[in-house]
């Protein structure tokens, strides 16, 4: 959903826009669906027959195939009301093997963003200024792939939180990054935030209102620093929270009772793609199968 109250999504495997009560059909690639909107209603998404997949961008009436990096796999992830794009893109290694890359999309190009040392990039957000976070593989054979932001040309490795890996999701106006840091030995999962070169677990910045909570996850930040996610609370139950910055601390608010039983699911299947949580996607994300 964009500021003006656009939302995107699909249906029956057409991508729509609902504005102002009217639900718009898409369809004009073949088989698509709508992955994010911005305040200027440009929608960006993946168009997709039996053996392959393409971004495209619709704007002004019009739907245009962004193409994608040599590959049969291109899926947007993010736009920015600039009309720039980023996601995940496939390209061929030196050994004729399908790998995944994170593409810009601006100006009518296309351009690789890159890695951290290893094969494969997948990029998730993107704000005006053009930067993007994401997660890419590293050199390491106990620490697969850390969240990385792009600025400028360069892709920096955001790091975890003395964990083995993390990935960045949500970034805004002012480059705060958010997601989580995870460590495959104890299985434990821990919010972040990254700011001005700095990693802080998000669970070391509450006041006293975050008592008894376990902050699992960042999903998105506002451009006056709040942020929703989920976590576990003083009774061992998932919910969903969100969290309003006072100074020098995050204030834990949380959407409870009825609101987080008809919320809940709905958030889960937006963020973490369907029922299986972000447990299932990391066994795939593993595995590099398809981009998370």
């Amino acid at each position: 959903i964009n500021n003006a109250g656009q939302v995107v999504g699909t249906a029956s495997r057409h991508a729509f826009v609902y504005s102002n009560n009217t639900i718009t059909d898409l369809v004009t690639l073949g088989a698509n669906q709508a992955l994010d909107i911005n305040d200027t209603g440009q929608v960006a998404g993946e168009s997709f027959t039996t053996n392959a997949h393409y971004v495209f961008l619709y704007s002004n009436g019009t739907m245009t195939d962004l193409g994608n990096l040599g590959g049969t796999y291109s899926q947007a992830q993010g736009t920015n009301d600039i009309g720039q794009v980023v996601g995940p893109s496939g390209t061929i290694d030196d050994n004729g093997a399908q790998i995944f890359r994170a593409f810009l999309y601006s100006n009518g190009s296309m351009t690789d963003l890159g890695t951290l040392g290893e094969p494969n990039s997948i990029p998730f957000d993107i704000n005006d200024a053009g930067q993007a976070v994401g997660y890419a593989d590293v050199v390491s054979i106990t620490q697969p792939y850390h969240a990385f932001l792009y600025t400028n040309g360069t892709v920096t490795d955001v790091g975890t939180l003395g964990k083995t890996i993390s990935e960045a999701r949500g970034i805004n106006s002012t480059g705060q990054v958010v997601r989580w840091s995870y460590n495959d030995g104890d299985g434990a999962y821990n919010a972040f935030v990254y700011r001005h070169g700095s990693l802080s677990n998000l669970n070391n910045l509450l006041d006293g209102s975050g008592k008894g909570w376990t902050l699992e996850e960042a999903i998105a930040v506002t451009d006056n620093g709040q942020m929703v996610g989920l976590g576990v609370n003083p009774l061992g139950l998932q919910e969903a929270f969100l969290l309003t910055p006072i100074p020098g601390l995050l204030m834990l608010l949380v959407w409870r009772a009825r609101m987080v039983a008809k919320g809940f699911s709905f958030l889960r299947w937006l963020v973490c793609g369907g029922g299986g949580g972000h447990r299932d996607r990391l066994r795939r994300r593993n595995g590099h199968s398809v981009p998370a």
